[in-house]
């Protein structure tokens, strides 16, 4: 719940990418967020679009992760809810950045191995918020417009 806390919206396969990368499917990751949606269903949330389904934590749970000290406490932070069931840019946004999360903490765990072995350290290449910021403009109205940059 923590990491779903964090990342505020994520699907099961990069769950499985950050919490337990050595594991082959995400079985293991499903089982446990139908658990906790079953033993706590108001702390957090799950939607289903495009034949994929994405997990939140609901303000009840981020309460709780707050609570727990291991959150640093945000003003307003918001939900996953509004981004899953919101415009596909809004969940495309979402999904590429914990995607470059996931990139970083690769490039991290893997570190110690390639520099044991006189490499440089990895940089992540790729990651996969530069293909949602590079990708052409679809659908329509704010949806198709460029992306701005916010710098």
């Amino acid at each position: 719940m923590l990491t779903l806390a964090q990342l505020r919206l994520a699907t099961p396969r990069q769950l499985r990418a950050l919490l337990l990368p050595h594991q082959q499917g995400t079985d293991h990751v499903r089982r446990a967020l139908r658990n906790l949606f079953a033993e706590s269903p108001a702390l957090v949330g799950r939607t289903h679009r495009a034949q994929q389904s994405y997990w939140y934590c609901t303000p009840a749970g981020l309460a709780e992760a707050a609570a727990s000290g291991e959150l640093a406490p945000a003003t307003g932070r918001t939900t996953g809810r509004r981004i899953a069931a919101g415009e596909t840019g809004l969940r495309e946004h979402g999904l590429a950045l914990v995607g470059t999360v996931i990139a970083f903490h690769q490039a991290q765990v893997s570190r110690p191995r390639r520099l044991a072995g006189g490499g440089s350290p990895p940089h992540p290449r790729r990651e996969p918020y530069d293909a949602y910021r590079n990708a052409p403009a679809s659908g329509r109205g704010n949806a198709a417009r460029p992306p701005r940059s916010r710098w």
